[in-house]
């Protein structure tokens, strides 16, 4: 099979909600080099377009929200403190006359 014969890649699915409807404002960019590959890195690791990613990262900031990678940090995070509890609990349970720091 030729380039020109292979089928095109299809486009993953939209993530604007339903009834959003076309947006009608453009904002232009002016990048370097690297900036471009950077951005154009992250976007394809997100699974967006370029201008998707751009959008979602300029509204996310705008919004004051945690990004996407951070808010996973933040639930692994949590996840993590909930194991010490639990461990710490067990520790407690075993050793109950102890007194001080029970991780030394």
């Amino acid at each position: 099979m030729t380039e020109a014969s292979q089928p095109r890649p299809s486009r993953g699915r939209r993530t604007r909600e339903r009834g959003q409807g076309q947006r009608a404002k453009r904002a232009n960019l002016r990048l370097s080099e690297a900036e471009h590959a950077a951005l154009e890195a992250a976007a394809t690791r997100c699974r967006q377009t370029l201008a998707g990613y751009v959008t979602d990262a300029a509204l996310t900031a705008a919004r004051s929200e945690l990004p996407i990678d951070a808010q996973e940090a933040c639930g692994r995070l949590f996840g993590m403190e909930a194991a010490l509890a639990r461990l710490h609990v067990r520790l407690v349970r075993r050793h109950p006359r102890r007194t001080g720091p029970l991780f030394l």
